[in-house]
């Protein structure tokens, strides 16, 4: 055979072979960074599942945390069919206190109006000073972001626990620890915030008498307008 077209020959088989190894390998290390990225994604994958269930578990212990505090604080109910009316047509809102209790001691000025229930003629000393059992309390112009920045220094610095409620379809946040009672934030078509608290429940003589009338109180509460 011609020297020549031997060397043609051993050229192309040389080149043949050089190709198909190239192919080969190129086909090789592009499934390899195939796998890898599928390898990647089903990681990326697996860590978002992870997350999920993770942000899922700690909702639903959240939730869990939050019902316990539901029940924790939860208004008892409280008999006032015998109970007697207070209204004011003014902020437009009506509420029921005890026979033998009386209200009066109305403040008021251009960012608040207050109005204190006891028993007849009867005062309760506390820090010095004479009080009310339970107090209705409106605050005007304060808006929501103060309001929850106040629930949170109460929560953080003075250790008052605090739990979402509902009375008569109304949202509130009841709270114990700092004085007892609940806040009724800005709602709709009220500029103001309203709350029926007591300051003066630090002993349990006290609690005992004056906690029923407090959360009975509450639980009748209603906007009329």
């Amino acid at each position: 055979m011609n020297k020549k077209i031997i060397i043609t020959i051993s050229t192309i088989l040389g080149l043949t072979v050089v190709v198909g190894g190239f192919l080969i390998f190129q086909k090789t290390r592009n499934q390899g960074m195939v796998n890898n990225q599928q390898k990647q994604k089903v990681e990326v994958v697996k860590n978002n599942e992870n997350e999920s269930k993770q942000e899922i578990e700690n909702q639903e212990k959240d939730n869990q945390n939050n019902q316990e505090k539901v029940e924790e604080l939860k208004v008892e109910d409280i008999d006032t069919s015998n109970w007697k009316d207070y209204c004011n047509q003014e902020y437009g809102f009506c509420v029921k206190y005890p026979e033998g209790w009386e209200y009066g001691n109305i403040y008021e000025d251009n960012k608040s109006w207050s109005i204190g229930f006891s028993e007849k003629n009867k005062q309760y000393e506390y820090e010095g000073g004479g009080f009310d059992a339970v107090e209705i309390y409106i605050s005007f112009k304060e808006n929501e972001s103060l309001f929850k920045k106040r629930l949170k220094k109460w929560q953080e610095v003075y250790g008052v626990k605090v739990s979402e409620v509902y009375i008569n379809n109304i949202k509130g946040y009841y709270y114990t620890g700092f004085g007892e009672g609940i806040i009724i934030p800005q709602i709709e078509n009220k500029n103001f915030e309203v709350s029926i608290s007591s300051i003066i429940m630090t002993t349990d003589e006290v609690t005992k008498d004056v906690r029923p009338v407090l959360q009975g109180m509450i639980e009748s509460f209603k906007f009329t307008k």
